[in-house]
């Protein structure tokens, strides 16, 4: 017997137990969606729009390997809070008071764990009254002064990189004007702060910046993450009921029937219940990527609930009675089904072996969610029809319109064979035309661009009419932070409070291993001197040698007589003078930026 023959006796075999036991069918379907539907609560959402998309990258490889060896010193129990505000300009009186109004009323809940505050306000404040260290004494201070005195301040400060770093690169010294202002919030945390705890205290400080007048805001990773997360939410309900009723009308065209149009959405709804339930289970979380699976399932699972209830209409309309025209029909489609099943569970399922994560979980979930509706479709609803056809016989409950659509005297059935008709008398033309439609769309896909940044999955700065007039529930969260970026973008010439990395490996004991460490800060990149006195602050194991020498005489001495160039940076007897290191009161320091073998910093 052939392979084609074996799958052909198996699926009639598999369907003879439907049309002999469709109750039993049912039950078991039923107490499996019971099961996946304990799966739904465990689904988590993905609002890290791009982390996972860098596994195996040689950066993200260096970061793990930081984490990996290292106490990483970039971890610090410090978090921080971007309070931005802009406006025709952020230097008067009142505008410096509105910053100093949120960060007073932040400052007075604990909850929101503030360590301090550096910003323009709080400088001016502080250079007027050095005593005044707290939002509330710094407000009374601007208060207190007149506006004369606080621009006399500001033009006093125009070249504190302290006071400039958190301007607009519009600031003018001479109007004592500019258009946006930074101030950096830091928060206190504990161990174990996570990211939610982060994400509550971001978007707490953004709506209470909101209620001041003026355009002022809260940035930071945490308001990321939440608008990365409505972003989800919001898509799923706007294109989702789009999606339903769409398809509703095109069901109720399709069965006209709406015993039968139930059975079609029920099985629908079964499907996606099995899909989230099955995310759950797996713990693979939902991210925007996965947007699309409902989508897809809806429309595979639309085409299969038609192709089943028509075909049986049609046994039935030849004169079959119900369990013999389900018979056929489904002995007919099953094959059918089944080959669709595979290929498209081997197309999404291809996506496995793909290097990004959610690329990955996208090909599982879809691959997943075809075998469920295969199962539900192929399975479940030809036992519901039966059961409920037999149902409706012993109750008397009339049909509506049960006749088959688009058979071939339909206009609907003409239709559907012109492409066979163009073929049939126009081949070479029909051909051509196909050709010519795929090499115009290959030509236009190789235009698409293959990069990404976090701000691509976030909505664009002003959002389309249609769709920020939809009614509740429809109606989209507010979204800040692509318009913050662009803001800080282009008036900012850099982001506050950033670092990068560097990870180095090598033998650490060779004379020149610690001046080449040093070297990447002789000549740092404009951009990124931002720190207090106008240029970047290394840290690494060269400046907590340096730290040390200057605590200690005695290692001071040590690197004086092993430093030959006498910049500060030891240059021979590097082993002696890591052991010493190590040894001191430095060493936990000192082990967050080089191994104790001396092979990675």
């Amino acid at each position: 017997m052939s392979l084609g023959e074996r799958i052909e006796a198996w699926t009639r075999r598999l369907n003879d137990a439907i049309v002999d036991s469709p109750r039993r069918v049912i039950i078991i379907f039923l107490v499996l969606t019971l099961v996946f539907t304990g799966g739904i609560g465990l689904v988590s959402t993905d609002t890290e729009a791009t982390d996972s998309f860098t596994d195996g990258l040689e950066e993200q490889q260096a970061l793990d390997a930081v984490n990996e060896e290292f106490e990483d010193p970039f971890e610090s129990d410090d978090e921080s809070t971007q309070l931005i505000h802009s406006g025709s300009n952020v230097l008067t009186k009142e505008a410096l008071l509105r910053d100093l109004r949120v960060l007073e009323e932040v400052e007075s809940r604990d909850d929101l764990r503030v360590a301090s505050a550096n910003g323009p306000a709080t400088v001016v404040a502080q250079t007027i009254d050095p005593s005044a260290t707290t939002a509330a004494e710094q407000r009374r201070v601007l208060e207190s002064t007149s506006a004369t005195r606080v621009r006399q301040v500001v033009r006093s400060l125009s070249e504190n990189p302290r006071f400039t770093g958190t301007l607009a690169t519009d600031f003018n010294p001479t109007s004592v004007s500019a258009s946006a202002s930074i101030t950096v919030i830091s928060h206190d945390v504990p161990g174990g702060f996570s990211d939610g705890d982060l994400q509550e205290v971001q978007t707490t400080i953004r709506s209470i910046a909101a209620d001041q007048p003026g355009d002022l805001t809260a940035f930071g990773s945490g308001v990321t993450n939440a608008e990365t997360a409505n972003v989800i939410g919001d898509s799923l309900t706007i294109v989702m009921p789009v999606v339903v009723l769409l398809l509703l009308l095109f069901l109720v065209v399709a069965y006209r029937d709406p015993i039968d149009l139930a059975l079609g959405l029920l099985s629908l709804l079964m499907t996606i219940i099995w899909t989230f339930g099955f995310l759950g289970f797996s713990g693979i979380p939902f991210n925007q990527q996965m947007i699309t699976v409902p989508v897809l399932l809806l429309a595979v699972g639309v085409d299969f609930g038609i192709h089943i209830i028509n075909r049986y209409r049609e046994e039935v309309v030849d004169g079959y009675e119900a369990t013999e025209a389900m018979r056929e029909a489904n002995n007919q489609l099953m094959i059918a089904f089944i080959i669709v099943t595979v290929t498209t569970v081997f197309g999404f399922g291809a996506n496995v072996i793909s290097d990004l994560t959610p690329i990955r979980n996208m090909g599982i979930a879809s691959a997943v969610g075809i075998t469920f509706t295969f199962l539900i479709f192929g399975l479940f609803l030809p036992a519901a029809k039966l059961v409920v056809d037999r149902l409706r016989e012993q109750y008397g409950v009339p049909e509506f319109n049960s006749a088959p659509i688009s058979s071939e005297d339909s206009t609907l059935g003409k239709f559907l064979t012109f492409p066979a008709q163009v073929s049939r008398y126009a081949p070479i033309a029909f051909v051509v035309v196909l050709l010519v439609t795929g090499g115009m769309a290959a030509a236009y896909g190789s235009g698409v661009d293959t990069s990404f940044e976090t701000e691509d999955f976030l909505p664009p700065e002003e959002q389309p009419d249609y769709v920020t007039s939809l009614p509740e529930p429809f109606a989209p969260s507010e979204y800040t932070v692509t318009e913050t970026l662009n803001l800080l973008e282009d008036r900012f010439s850099t982001n506050q409070d950033q670092t990068v990395k560097l990870y180095v490996e090598g033998n650490f004991e060779e004379g020149h291993a610690l001046e080449a460490l040093a070297d990447p800060n002789d000549d740092a990149s404009g951009s990124l001197a931002v720190g207090d006195g106008g240029s970047a602050q290394p840290t690494s194991i060269v400046t907590v040698i340096q730290s040390h020498a200057e605590q200690n005489p005695e290692f001071a001495k040590l690197v004086a007589r092993n430093d030959i160039d006498g910049n500060g940076i030891p240059d021979q007897n590097l082993d002696r003078i890591y052991d010493v290191l190590f040894a001191s009161s430095s060493g936990d320091r000192a082990e967050q930026y080089l191994t104790p073998d001396r092979r990675s910093a």
